[in-house]
């Protein structure tokens, strides 16, 4: 979680308001902290459930995703440079934070992941944010 929040800060270090033009080394540094964050993921908790999964270690996953994916819409933001627009801004916060709550409370309620049905579901769950 660390490599991933240290990644997009330097996206936002060379744009804070979203609205400027980033280099592209803070990119290429974001894809790599994304691939070593979801890679770290997964042994983590492949680790936690062939040695035991409680619900403390399942939260805190969780947490760890949730600011990971408000972090990642931030340096996505920064690269389309959403700044400029305030309302597609929104919108995409919006969208990507309720993808984000409406698989992880269907992989809740379910045990498994169902991503043809959930992707059904998208567009109602973003026009009842909106």
């Amino acid at each position: 979680l660390t490599v991933n929040i240290l990644c997009s800060l330097s996206c936002l270090y060379y744009s804070p308001d979203l609205k400027n033009e980033v280099a592209n080394w803070t990119f290429v540094l974001c894809a790599l902290g994304t691939f070593i964050y979801q890679t770290f993921d997964a042994l983590d908790g492949k680790q936690s459930f062939a040695v035991q999964n409680s619900q403390l270690e399942e939260l805190t996953d969780h947490g760890c995703d949730a600011v990971s994916t408000i972090f990642l819409s931030l340096s996505f933001s920064s690269a389309i440079q959403l700044g400029n627009s305030p309302t597609l801004l929104y919108l995409c916060f919006i969208f990507i934070l309720s993808s984000f709550f409406s698989a992880h409370f269907v992989g809740h309620i379910t045990q498994s992941m169902i991503f043809k049905k959930l992707v059904k579901l998208l567009p109602f769950l973003f026009l009842l944010f909106y």
